[in-house]
């Protein structure tokens, strides 16, 4: 661990956040940014959430529970994902390190989205990156 940056629990990813998290996992197992790059690409004069949405009710309904991935229409892999990312980042820190007026998104489920570790890794090194 570096020495800027305080453990997962210690910014507030404790046994609720797992909890939440396993709960997100479960609504829905597939990678959100997946299926939104293959429903831009195969199906542009769509809205895009509308159709991410019914791709991913699709899948939820019809994939194999053990499956991993499948093929989106123009061949675009869909994976199973296996972390939750917030759409509009949390605090970094609990407010008694940070102070309890700090802006960060919430931990309400319409504030999660489920991603595959590749879509999370290169979201964490976009962000690091503009940082």
């Amino acid at each position: 661990m570096s020495e800027g940056r305080p453990s997962s629990a210690r910014r507030g990813y404790d046994a609720d956040w797992r909890k939440r998290r396993d709960e997100q996992l479960e609504r829905q197992p597939w990678c959100e940014l997946d299926a939104e790059r293959a429903v831009r690409a195969t199906f542009p004069e769509y809205p895009t959430a509308e159709a991410t949405a019914n791709l991913l009710a699709y899948a939820f309904k019809w994939m194999e529970p053990s499956a991993t991935s499948f093929i989106a229409g123009g061949g675009h892999v869909v994976r199973r994902a296996g972390t939750v990312d917030h759409r509009k980042p949390r605090r970094t820190f609990p407010p008694e390190l940070q102070g309890s007026d700090a802006p960060g998104g919430s931990e309400h489920p319409d504030n999660l989205r489920s991603l595959c570790h590749s879509c999370h890794s290169r979201r964490a090194d976009d962000k690091a990156r503009r940082a």
